[in-house]
């Protein structure tokens, strides 16, 4: 008796007890959730929330948060430094496999290696909202980002992303893997004067060709983050157009976070020159439904409340997305409800054969047969004593500006020797060395294989050192043909030996 007595004791005190905070009760709605939460935070909390790492709140248990991580083909580098994992295709190659399916695999890839990451890290060098995929179309062929994107068909666009962003975020119904960015909102097509160009697009183009990708992934994917664009749209900046509310949450139920791109902020004062203050420029952008800075922003924000440009409920309405996508990672919720908080940091996959053999597969799918006169392709390896492989690009395996650190790589040259075996004499030369050693070389062999390229980050910093038919992030082309001296190349190649294959390695049309 005595026993059940306590027994009854204490479950009737257990169910006295405060329960824990309603942030943290996954049985709650999420809105009810996110509500009480900003109820406990301070004004300058609230203000931190609106940049892109966050701090630590120790007195509510909230871990720092980062969006600072790239995940355009692979998972890439990150605050702090590289980041060794799977490297796929760049977009421009992945889109060319023309199956969903197969990158949907991938992005399930990049997100758990994000994961992986995340927990290694603590959360400090890689986030959980990834920028990826970049979705804008690849509709001029000298933009220095085509690199980048799935081209310039809406509906290959959009159906490749919405693929990604699924195997990104994972399949389970309530949690998300990690959150994925589409970058760049919207009709953004050049490098040059990116910050100050004009986009003049009429309706029916907006909706028809340019929001589709963006649409299909957030209403079809539920993609839970997105990137503005630099440039303006028929004369509104992106950073804080209309159709952010307008379109995006009105139209497509967007509840999630929306980043400026970097320097997109000041750029409302400075580049394109509509209003006369940064606390002006930060309290426009967040009227208009931008949620994260990628800039400093606390300074302007406090001056922007100062000045009654913004008031502390503009902050709020803003930061309830932040947290609606946190909320969605599983962040606040006990571990044993998420599926992905059984990913321990430990593993390695981008070294094992799973994801090795996922890397392999999309490289197969990506790569494009041209033209194949008289039928020289597929080489036989009874047929096939000789080969000739030249060009610089045959020994090289290039990153590009956001790859991570690869964990291994097999240039076209060792991919072949390893292919053919010992029994096929290959010989590798860079180039016409006086004009003749290649050509020497392909004359002598059974077939010539030529590789002719581009260097996706221009082998120089930032925005420099590419050639005009090269271009990267901030730089555009200004040549759509190889440099002369590859073309030159080639037909002195061809000339010695009819059987000659050109391998065209490069991030542009």
């Amino acid at each position: 008796m005595r026993l059940c007595c306590s027994l009854l004791l204490t479950l009737t005190l257990a169910g006295a007890l405060p329960a824990a905070d309603p942030f943290r009760d996954p049985k709650l709605p999420i809105e009810e959730r996110v509500n009480h939460l900003v109820s406990l935070m301070t004004l300058d909390e609230k203000i931190d929330f609106l940049g892109q790492t966050t701090p630590v709140i120790e007195r509510l248990g909230i871990k720092s948060f980062t969006n600072f991580t790239e995940g355009l083909h692979g998972l890439g580098w990150a605050s702090g430094g590289s980041i060794t994992s799977t490297q796929f295709p760049q977009d421009v190659g992945m889109a060319s496999t023309w199956d969903p399916d197969l990158l949907r695999q991938m992005g399930a890839a990049v997100g758990y290696e994000t994961r992986i990451y995340n927990m290694k890290t603590g959360g400090k060098r890689v986030g959980l909202a990834i920028r990826a995929p970049m979705v804008d179309l690849g509709r001029e062929p000298r933009w220095g980002r085509n690199e980048e994107s799935y081209g310039e068909d809406p509906f290959l666009d959009s159906s490749l992303a919405v693929a990604i962003v699924k195997g990104l975020q994972g399949d389970n119904a309530k949690y998300i893997q990690v959150a994925s960015t589409l970058k760049h909102f919207v009709a953004n097509n050049n490098e040059l004067h990116r910050t100050s160009s004009n986009s003049v697009v009429d309706e029916r183009d907006l909706r028809e060709y340019f929001l589709v990708p963006f649409q299909k992934a957030i209403t079809e994917g539920h993609a839970q983050s997105f990137m503005v664009a630099y440039n303006l749209l028929n004369g509104a900046p992106c950073t804080a157009h209309p159709i952010l509310r307008g379109i995006v949450m009105k139209e497509w139920g967007f509840d999630g976070m929306i980043c400026t791109d970097a320097g997109g902020m000041p750029n409302l004062m400075r580049s394109q020159k509509v209003v006369s203050s940064l606390p002006e420029a930060a309290a426009m952008a967040v009227k208009a439904g931008v949620t994260v800075f990628l800039d400093r922003h606390a300074g302007y924000v406090k001056e922007a409340l100062d000045q009654n440009l913004l008031t502390e409920a503009d902050i709020v309405d803003r930061i309830k997305g932040n947290l609606r996508m946190r909320m969605r990672l599983g962040e606040f919720d006990p571990p044993a409800l998420v599926p992905y908080s059984a990913i321990t940091g430990k593993e390695e996959p981008w070294y094992g054969p799973k994801h090795k053999a996922l890397a392999r597969l999309v490289t197969d799918k990506s790569i494009v047969l041209l033209k194949n006169e008289k039928n020289i392709l597929p080489l036989g390896k009874t047929a096939i004593h000789s080969i000739a492989v030249i060009g610089a690009a045959a020994n090289e395996v290039y990153p590009d500006w956001y790859a991570g650190t690869l964990p291994y790589a097999v240039t076209p040259v060792e991919g072949i020797r390893g292919k053919v075996g010992p029994d096929v004499h290959v010989q590798y030369v860079r180039d016409n060395i006086n004009n003749r050693m290649a050509a020497n070389i392909a004359a002598d062999s059974d077939v010539a294989i030529v590789f002719v390229d581009n260097n996706p980050t221009c082998g120089a910093a930032f925005g420099r050192g590419c050639l005009p038919s090269e271009g990267k992030e901030g730089v555009d082309r200004t040549e759509i043909d190889l440099p002369k001296e590859q073309l030159d190349l080639v037909n002195q190649v061809f000339k010695v030996n009819p059987k000659t294959i050109v391998v065209l390695k490069a991030s542009f049309p």
